[in-house]
């Protein structure tokens, strides 16, 4: 599996969207790692040097699902510099026999300050995005960083869910890791019964369909 991760955000295994490159790997075990700005590797870079709108949105969503994950999931969210607008790879480095041999400068550009500003595009919707899920976290006190945080298994390859135990009621947090909608039972979340579901990054209250919730692609 190690070995799988490493080929996929490296770019090499078939159908991967990552533009990432290897780090400190070792031919004898498989071990590896990864070097790449956040927005490259969830395929912002592919995306738009293909000018696919479809698959620009798609790298956006999946940039705001890590984002929220890291902001839901418990203890202090910690967002690399740049990863809220979407920075990607700079291959600047190479030309600086200073910096050339070592890889991590891939992921240690120079701030764009003016794409902290920009009105619109890639960079002003992850940062909005950021800054929403952000406040969402703030207001929500089942999210503060001493909270527990308990993994739940839905029994579904697809979605990695998990709850946040409060005091007073229990948030579940569901992440849809694949290109399709999906379709989660809340049974199977021990929500099975439950009234209207409200989203706490929207706001908005929806009923169960079927017993089920639906999650959007990312």
């Amino acid at each position: 599996h190690r070995s799988f991760l490493a080929d996929f955000f490296n770019g090499s295994f078939p159908g991967s969207f990552a533009r990432g490159a290897d780090f400190q790997t070792n031919p004898e075990t498989g071990d590896g790692r990864t070097n790449g700005s956040f927005a490259s590797l969830a395929g912002l870079e592919e995306a738009l040097e293909s000018g696919d709108a479809d698959l620009i949105d798609l790298a956006i969503r999946r940039i705001l699902m890590g984002h929220a994950l890291i902001a839901s999931f418990g203890g202090i969210p910690l967002l690399y510099m740049g990863d809220e607008i979407g920075l990607l790879n700079d291959d600047s480095y190479l030309a600086d026999p200073e910096r050339a041999e070592d890889g991590r400068w891939m992921h240690r550009p120079a701030m764009d300050w003016a794409a902290t500003e920009a009105a619109e595009g890639p960079a002003a919707r992850i940062r909005e995005g950021t800054k929403a899920i952000m406040a969402a976290r703030k207001g929500c006190a089942q999210l503060a960083s001493d909270m527990p945080t308990r993994i739940v298994d839905l029994g579904h390859p697809a979605v990695f869910a998990f709850a946040r135990l409060g005091e007073d009621r229990t948030v579940l947090c569901l992440f849809n890791f694949t290109e399709r909608e999906h379709r989660v039972a809340l049974a199977a979340a021990g929500l099975d019964g439950a009234g209207p579901l409200r989203d706490v990054l929207t706001g908005h209250v929806a009923e169960p369909q079927d017993g089920h919730v639906v999650l959007p692609p990312s």
